[in-house]
This record gives C-alpha cells, sequence and structure tokens, in this order.
C-alpha cells in the first residue's frame, strides 16, 4: 500500500473517531445549557469548536453565553463570525441586535432589527428588539409607537407589553405604565423584570411621605434642631406633586432664632425626555432680637434626556439662608442658578 493510500485511510478513521464525538458532545452541551450548568455548557462547547472550528451551533451558544457574562465585544466578535457563515440566519441577526443594543450601539442594533422584519415583519422578537433600541437611544416618543406597533401585531406579548410599561414609566406617565406593567405580570406571571416594575410603578402612583428630625453643634457655640417633612403624590398621569413643611431653631450663646415655613413643587414630563420642575414657598425668620422677615422661596428648572447616556439640565432656586443664629438675624436670601450636566461614553 502507497503512503498516500496511508495517509488518506488514517484521515478516514480519525474521521470516524472525530464524528460520533463531536455528535455526541453538542447535545451534551446543549443539555447543561438547559438546565443551567453554564460552565459545562461553555465547555461542551469549546470542545466542539476545537474539533470543528466552523460549527454554528456552537458558536452561537458562546456567543449567547459570552453576552451574559457581560463580554460584550467577545460576543460581537462571535456573532460577526456567524454572519459570514450563516448569513440569512434570522435568529443570529436578533441576537446579535440585542447584544449590539447592550453595547450601547443603538443605531446599529435598530438597523438590524429593521433588516429582519423586511422579511418578517411580524416577528415578535426583532419588533420588540427595535422598540427596546429607539428607547435606549433616548426617542421614548417613537420607541412608544413602536411598542404599540408590536401590541397591535402581538396584543398578549409580554416583552412588548414590558417594554411599553418600562417607556411610559421614563414618559412620566406611572398610571399608564401601572396597567401595561399589569398585562405583562398577566402574561408572565414568573417574569422577575415585569413584578420588579409593577412593584416601582405601583410605589410611584402611592402617597410618600417622610420625615427627618436633624441637630447639631460645633466649637464656636452654634447648635440647631431642625424637623422636616414631605408629602409626594401623583397629580395626574404626567405630573407628581410635593408638599414641603419645616421648623428650625438656631442658638448661638445665649442668643437663638427661628424659622419655620412651608411650600411645594411639582414635577411634569414634557415628553421628549424633557422634564420640568417648579415649585413656590414661604419661609418665616424670626431672630430673638431684630425685625421678623418672610422671604418668598422658589425653584424652577428643566432636564433633559437627550440620549441614553445623556443628561443636561438647568435650574434656578431661591432659598432662606438660615443655617445658623446670626443668619436668621440676617434674614439672607440666596438666589443660585445651577448647570449640571452628564455624559458617559
Amino acid at each position: 500500500m502507497t503512503v498516500g493510500r496511508w495517509l488518506v485511510l488514517g484521515a478516514a478513521l480519525r474521521m470516524g473517531v472525530v464524528a460520533p464525538a463531536l455528535a455526541a458532545q453538542l447535545p451534551a452541551a446543549d443539555a447543561a445549557f438547559r438546565s443551567g450548568d453554564y460552565a459545562a455548557a461553555r465547555a461542551g462547547y469549546e470542545r466542539v469548536l476545537a474539533a470543528d472550528s466552523l460549527n454554528v451551533r456552537a458558536t452561537y451558544q458562546l456567543a449567547i453565553l459570552d453576552s451574559w457574562d457581560g463580554k460584550l465585544v467577545r460576543s460581537l466578535q462571535r456573532f460577526t463570525r456567524l454572519r459570514r457563515l450563516a448569513p440569512a440566519d434570522e435568529d443570529i441577526m436578533v441576537a446579535q441586535g440585542r447584544v449590539l443594543s447592550w453595547a450601547g450601539r443603538t443605531r446599529e442594533s435598530e438597523a438590524l432589527y429593521d433588516s429582519v422584519l423586511v422579511r418578517s415583519p411580524d416577528r415578535a422578537d426583532a419588533l420588540a428588539g427595535r422598540a427596546r433600541a429607539v428607547a435606549w437611544s433616548g426617542d421614548l416618543e417613537r420607541a412608544e409607537r413602536l411598542w404599540r406597533d408590536a401590541l397591535a401585531r402581538h396584543p398578549d406579548d409580554a416583552d412588548a407589553l414590558l417594554g411599553l410599561a418600562q417607556t411610559l414609566y421614563w414618559e412620566g406617565e406611572p398610571a399608564l405604565a401601572e396597567a401595561y406593567a399589569a398585562r405583562a405580570r398577566a402574561a408572565a406571571p414568573g417574569d422577575r423584570t415585569a413584578r420588579e416594575l409593577a412593584r416601582l410603578v405601583r410605589a410611584s402612583l402611592r402617597p410618600e411621605v417622610r420625615t427627618n428630625v436633624d441637630g447639631a453643634g460645633d466649637s464656636d457655640d452654634n447648635g440647631f434642631v431642625a424637623q422636616e417633612a414631605w408629602l409626594t403624590t401623583s397629580l395626574g398621569h404626567d405630573v407628581r406633586g410635593t408638599l414641603h413643611a419645616g421648623w428650625r431653631r438656631a442658638t448661638l450663646h445665649a442668643d437663638g432664632g427661628t424659622s419655620y415655613g412651608a411650600g411645594g413643587y411639582a414635577i411634569a414630563a414634557l415628553g421628549k425626555g424633557a422634564v420640568l420642575r417648579a415649585g413656590l414657598g414661604v419661609r418665616r425668620l424670626v431672630p430673638e432680637t431684630g425685625a421678623a422677615t418672610t422671604p418668598l422661596t422658589a425653584e424652577l428648572g428643566i432636564g433633559l434626556h437627550p440620549a441614553r447616556y445623556a443628561a443636561v439640565s438647568v435650574a434656578y432656586g431661591r432659598s432662606a439662608f438660615d443655617e445658623t443664629a446670626t443668619l436668621i438675624d440676617s434674614g439672607f436670601v440666596i438666589d443660585a442658578l445651577d448647570l449640571p450636566s452628564a455624559a458617559m461614553a
């Protein structure tokens, strides 16, 4: 027998050994994945890839596991390889779109979902994925329309119900959000995210009462005791209001002063990620020596959320400066302008 024939025979024998082993490893890895033993599943899929680097199933499952472990770059690298191996596979495209949105690449994610929906316009996970990517990009009004479009096609889809509830909550409409969160829980009773969102929305609708008692002294013999209380409740489907009252007693040696007052403010969602805050109040400053004053207090601000990782706001506030007995006696009032902003890459 020639050397060439020996080589061919050896290769055939190796294939005969490897193929059954590979055929056994993939179902075992899938079984471990289904049972939640992800470490064993990963090890099994890695062994499959070591024997067959073009195995689509093993590569796909490893891409999913990588994304769940927060290894988004590595996961997307696997999806890029998968798209070359199976360019028309919609399951792969939807999963890749999901990981792209987790990575903050919402435009790419949306484009990928769009390409799936061109071929399968009723595909529920693609409809939900696109709406979620748009919501995470900061365009909440468009996201709401997309969620409603998804629900028009799939009225009982728990993912779409939950997504719309979350988006409505972000838009400052907790009453509407509560209704959809309840439907999501009915559609998926065991869904932890739906349960937590329903709890969060209900909490935002309930009146909330808070109180605080404080006191301190310093080396200059300044001292104070203070008590404050707040009542917060919903004033409508997109407005929340708070009433506040407080009292303060400040001392310095034998002198002292008292301040007390009340006020209220409302927070309203304006749409497109904008929130308005406005309030008025009064504060009575009563020193033990000197004339009492009653300054007006106020606050006005607007916040914008133009994108998922960006926020900017401008706020004006007018308040009595009554930290010490001397300040109460002086009747100081502070006018302040605040311009905070935040952004994340």
